[in-house]
This record gives C-alpha cells, sequence and structure tokens, in this order.
C-alpha cells in the first residue's frame, strides 16, 4: 500500500473520527484492509522476485530485434543449451519461422 493511502486512512479515523466501514466505503477500499492499516499491521504481502528477473533483459533484447516473438519462442530460446547456436529467425508471410542452425 501506498504511504498516501495509509496516512489518508489514519487521518480518517483518527482526526475525522469515521470508522473503519466508512473509510471503506469512501476510500474504496476492503474494509479488512483499512482495519489493518488503523492496527499498523502489515498490510501488503511481500512477493519473492520473478524467477524472470535475471533473464530481463535478454528478453527485452530479443523484442527489440524481434517484436513478433511469441512467448513459446522465447521460452525455446531461453532453454536451449548453451553449447548450441541461438536459432535465428525469419519473418515471413504466415509469420516468423525458426530457422535451421547452419
Amino acid at each position: 500500500m501506498e504511504p498516501i493511502v495509509g496516512s489518508q486512512v489514519r487521518h480518517l479515523y483518527e482526526v475525522e473520527r469515521l470508522s473503519i466501514r466508512q473509510i471503506a466505503k469512501k476510500l474504496r477500499m476492503a474494509r479488512k484492509t483499512v482495519g489493518r492499516v488503523v492496527r499498523n499491521e502489515r498490510v501488503m504481502r511481500s512477493y519473492p522476485d520473478s524467477i524472470l528477473r535475471s533473464y530481463e533483459r535478454l528478453i527485452d533484447q530479443w523484442y527489440q530485434e524481434y517484436p513478433f516473438l511469441r512467448a513459446s519462442q522465447v521460452y525455446e530460446r531461453s532453454c536451449l543449451p548453451k553449447s548450441r547456436p541461438m536459432p535465428s529467425f525469419k519473418s515471413s508471410p504466415d509469420g516468423p519461422r525458426l530457422l535451421p542452425p547452419s
């Protein structure tokens, strides 16, 4: 949760004396979330980093070179053993084709 929203919830609760239900309705938030903010409990769950985080630059580079790549092609490219050369793609009217290694 953003700090601005948290401070707004605490202001409505402590200064304006609104109930948790009223605050939730006014800010269009879940009542449980407002309650957690008021009680200073952790509101948002922290998620672990994505497995793709280390591949983001490489995938971005692929999409800059080949903006038509499908997710399955990105997956195939990323799963190739390092000893094999990277496949090359050729554009055709039917869509991109994977060319055999030369």
